[in-house]
């Protein structure tokens, strides 16, 4: 109340009154003028300070680091289309002609597009290729919908028939699973065949659908589970907090989700997902690599954020997963590709 007072006397004591009396610009032709020029000055300020990005270098080199993330939101377009269009699954690494392609699939939504970054540097270490088929919204599951994405039905079955023409062995599904089966989402799974399931029964439905077909066809079904959805905007925050000086360890690994949170979330979809080894499918948890001492879900490491949105995985957070595919590449090798089991 005391500074709105005190802002209010100040504006009336150096602008308002001095108008009033033509003390400060004489005439309203003159004031007009004066305006004209400071908007102009503005505008030739705004540009440059576009043309310079901003002008980063007012920032820290940490608080870059975590605010330069969410300019890889969208570095890698969607392929399902491109592979129906051409009848043939996508290698990761189109420009690798030199690397044999191994028969693995990484098939997903966004989730399965941000890891990208992951599997290149796996195909790199390995010297290897392997396909990839990921488009936005559109979950991996055979025999439901994801209005509005009605052709989803058609589209991953054109998926599961170039799988079989190509002979993959390993299919490796990633997608934000708990999205998909929101019964109070205008987008939530349905099943064409029983309209009245819910979305978590179209999901359980479909999902294990998926496995058996695969199976049935002398595939191994890898599912990697969903990564946390954080709370906050990680880069944002991150850069905030460094860039206002908040960057103790401690109070960064208190912010954002708790792993029970997370798994409360994902109860409805981990229920089916947890279930399905007995389907012969093999269970990736991001969350071992996610978490720290506190009991809370990572949102950054090494200086960099592991998102470059809520729920989506950035460069250095896709690299972060790395463990967890080691094996199947190490099994995958070229050397021993035609022998994979």
């Amino acid at each position: 109340m005391v500074s709105s007072i005190i802002l209010a006397w100040l504006s009336w004591r150096f602008i308002e009154a001095p108008f009033r009396r033509k003390t400060t610009l004489g005439s309203h032709k003159r004031a007009f003028k004066s305006f004209g020029y400071i908007t102009a000055l503005f505008i030739v300020l705004g540009v440059a300070i576009y043309k310079l990005d901003g002008i980063p270098s007012r920032f820290s080199a940490a608080t870059l680091a975590y605010a330069i993330t969410d300019s890889q939101k969208r570095d890698f377009d969607d392929t399902v289309q491109e592979i129906i269009e051409n009848k043939q699954l996508t290698l990761l690494l189109r420009d690798r002609d030199d690397l044999k392609p191994l028969p693995i699939l990484v098939w997903g939504d966004s989730h399965a597009r941000s890891t990208i970054p992951l599997f290149q540097s796996l195909c790199e270490d390995h010297q290897a290729n392997i396909y990839i088929a990921h488009q936005s919204g559109t979950t991996p599951i055979l025999g439901v919908i994801h209005p509005p994405n009605v052709p989803d039905l058609e589209l991953n079955q054109s998926i599961l028939d170039l799988i079989k023409k190509q002979q993959i062995k390993h299919v490796i599904l990633i997608a934000r699973w708990e999205h998909h089966p929101e019964d109070d989402h205008s987008t939530r799974l349905r099943d064409p065949s029983s309209p009245g399931k819910s979305g978590i029964e179209a999901f359980d439905y479909g999902l294990k659908l998926t496995v058996k077909t695969l199976h049935a066809e002398g595939v191994k079904v890898w599912i990697m589970k969903q990564v946390p959805l954080q709370k906050v905007y990680p880069p944002r925050f991150l850069a905030n907090a460094y860039r206002y000086g908040y960057s103790e360890d401690e109070y960064l690994s208190m912010i954002g989700l708790t792993v029970s949170e997370h798994l409360e979330w994902q109860n409805l979809t981990h229920r089916t997902i947890d279930a399905l080894p007995a389907l012969g499918a093999n269970i990736l948890d991001p969350l071992t690599l996610l978490t720290n001492d506190n009991g809370y879900c990572i949102m950054e490491a090494d200086g960099r954020s592991l998102y470059y949105d809520d729920n989506h995985l950035s460069k250095h957070g896709a690299l972060w997963l790395k463990p967890l595919f080691v094996p199947l590449f190490e099994h995958s090798a070229p050397s021993t590709s035609d022998d994979i089991q």
